[in-house]
């Protein structure tokens, strides 16, 4: 966004439509969806594009209006929270409007918001004030309110229908979603899982077992992990499916713990020495791992792409594992991976910035992995991010972008650079 209006490329059913973008002006900010965008205006109002999903004709219609694609109409909005392919506009008078889809996996296929038995219901609308935050799942959403409980809408396999667990879920000062379960963390440091049940080793209704205690919830794609008030981590889960939700045999180990990070199927737990404990995966992640472990010293941070780990070191050196299709292997840059200050990751590859403004890169080369076609612009770098499916924009100190990876989502914006105002670096 630059001075009021958006630039956009990419996909253009996916909102990189350029012209479409450019011609919304007084934008306050820019919020983006898996299938489109939208730009809340300085009047409160709302206008999007992208695919049929979510880009609103008319903000004003609203359902059951013919055409009308919203909850309620698109104005007076406060802020803007995207789910994964859809958005829910919070208004200044603290109700919802929602637009998009869900996806219905295993039960009615990509309903959208209006619909009036898995999106926003009469009694979901109803109870939709005051709200917090809303997670995403594959196929529902789950709404965190000021007063603690929770408002659950979409698939009901995958966590859309919580009244089995309506008697447990009050309290909550945390959600966290998977692909197909949510967890919710309580004041008193207990566990709720609803949905699928992969997060869950037996009844759902009650909190879950062993899960105590707990200050802050993770999730990978299936199994849940926490950290303690004594700063102890452990997993949990169905254990004899996913393996990441078995940490009996490293329990010893997951002390000081100051963060854990997540794969699609495996963690890794950043101690506050330094050192790295990971599991779960075991078929992508072991062998990749155990030649790397006595090297996971001293480490600041950790970025993860869907299944591959990068740690960033405080020598600035950077080590790997996991998929090498995915980032795990980068053993044909290593010899560059020195005096980096920040690792940026997409899906599919790694980008890490380097103290003298050059980038290196490696993963799936179609996804970012391979920048040679750009390398003679990467200088003087200040800045690097990625869109989730296989594109990087770095941001150089006078002002440049360069974009590599997949032009499909954003990899390529040769087509708009004269439209890129360059934003000067402050020393």
């Amino acid at each position: 966004m630059q001075n009021g209006s958006a630039v956009a490329w990419g996909n253009p059913v996916w909102g990189g439509n350029t012209s479409t973008a450019a011609a919304i002006t007084n934008i306050s900010q820019v919020i983006p969806s898996e299938r489109g965008f939208a730009a809340l205006l300085n009047d409160g109002t709302v206008k999007t594009w992208g695919s049929s999903f979510v880009a609103v004709s008319d903000p004003t219609l609203a359902y059951p209006a013919t055409g009308a694609i919203t909850t309620d109409p698109l104005t007076n909005v406060a802020t803007v929270i995207p789910g994964k392919i859809a958005l829910f506009a919070i208004k200044k008078d603290g109700t919802v409007a929602a637009w998009g889809r869900a996806r219905g996996l295993g039960g009615p296929r990509d309903f959208p918001m209006t619909d009036q038995v898995y999106g926003f219901s009469p009694a979901v609308k109803a109870a939709m004030t005051g709200v917090k935050t809303i997670v995403a799942n594959e196929g529902s959403y789950a709404a965190l309110k000021n007063d603690g409980t929770v408002v659950t809408f979409g698939n009901p396999d995958t966590g859309g229908d919580s009244s089995y667990v309506k008697a447990i879920l009050t309290n909550v000062t945390q959600i966290v979603g998977g692909n197909f379960d949510f967890l919710a963390l309580r004041k008193d440091g207990t566990v709720v899982n609803w949905g699928y049940g992969y997060a869950s080793s037996g009844d759902q209704s009650i909190p879950v077992p062993n899960a105590t205690d707990v200050s802050k919830l993770f999730m990978n794609g299936y199994a849940g992990a926490a950290i303690n008030s004594k700063n102890e981590a452990f997993a949990f889960g169905y254990t004899p499916q996913i393996d990441s939700a078995d940490t009996k045999s490293i329990a010893s180990q997951l002390t000081n713990v100051s963060n854990i990070f997540a794969t699609e199927s495996a963690f890794a737990a950043l101690k506050s020495d330094g050192s790295v404990v990971a599991w779960g995966d075991s078929v992508r992640m072991n062998d990749s791992l155990t030649k790397v472990q006595a090297s996971l010293t001293n480490v600041k941070s950790i970025a993860t792409s869907e299944y591959a780990f990068a740690a960033l070191k405080g020598d600035g050196t950077v080590v790997t594992w996991g998929d090498p299709q995915n980032g795990g292997d980068s053993s044909s840059v290593v010899a560059n991976l020195n005096k980096v200050v920040a690792v940026t990751a997409n899906k599919y590859a790694f980008a890490a910035l380097k103290s003298d403004g050059t980038v290196v890169t490696w993963g799936m080369g179609s996804k970012g992995g391979d920048s040679a076609s750009v390398a003679s612009k990467l200088v003087n770098i200040r800045a690097i991010y990625a869109t989730p499916f296989g594109a990087f924009l770095a941001i150089a100190k006078d002002g440049s972008y360069v974009t590599w990876g997949d032009a499909w989502v954003g990899g390529d914006s040769s087509a708009i650079a004269s439209k890129l105002t360059k934003i000067t670096y402050a020393n």
